[in-house]
């Protein structure tokens, strides 16, 4: 099986790693990064994403937190985590994983210094990405405005094109949107 520390030991991702556990001073809109240790990541996801998240830190000391809902109390992403939180009292599965100020507010009673979105949910949303920075919370992924403007077809191809006049669009959009990130974070 891939192991995350593989990818973290080869050369291309020393720089994008590096910027991803990085967070941008946005208060003061500075293009300067704070680096600080995550001792504690809170996984806003369930299943085998969290799983594999939580096996990733294991690896690396870092200590994990696991949210659920009432349906997934018996799942295995909620043993597999150092700790785990119930949300979303009285609403479904899909609305207890999308509920922002929930989600925050677990993060800091519990000391999380991360807050790692998984895959969908919350992993394409702008103001959950705001949030966490708001709340001083770290969020590992692209910054908000990254997400905004890549959440927009139209935008995201204007800041490509502002990015490098140069750049021949092409017409396989997983790719665009690979090229694109690698310019923004050059």
């Amino acid at each position: 099986m891939y192991r995350v520390n593989n990818l973290l030991q080869t050369s291309y991702c020393l720089h994008s790693c590096k910027r991803l556990l990085a967070v941008k001073n946005i208060q003061n809109h500075s293009n300067k990064y704070e680096f600080r240790k995550i001792n504690k990541l809170l996984v806003a996801n369930r299943g085998e994403i969290a799983i594999r998240v939580f096996r990733a830190c294991t690896e690396n000391n870092i200590r994990t937190v696991a949210i659920y809902s009432a349906e997934d109390e018996g799942q295995l992403h909620r043993i597999k985590a150092d700790e785990s939180f119930k949300i979303g009292k009285g609403l479904s599965p899909i609305a207890a994983y999308l509920n922002i100020p929930e989600i925050i507010k677990v993060a800091l009673r519990n000391d999380v210094d991360a807050i790692h979105p998984g895959y969908g949910f919350l992993s394409e949303n702008g103001d959950f990405a705001k949030a966490c920075s708001e709340a001083g919370i770290m969020f590992v992924g692209p910054t908000p405005d990254v997400i905004y403007r890549m959440g927009n077809k139209i935008h995201a191809r204007q800041a490509g094109k502002r990015r490098k006049k140069n750049m021949k669009f092409i017409s396989n959009i997983k790719l665009f949107y690979f090229k694109l990130l690698m310019l923004m974070y050059q």
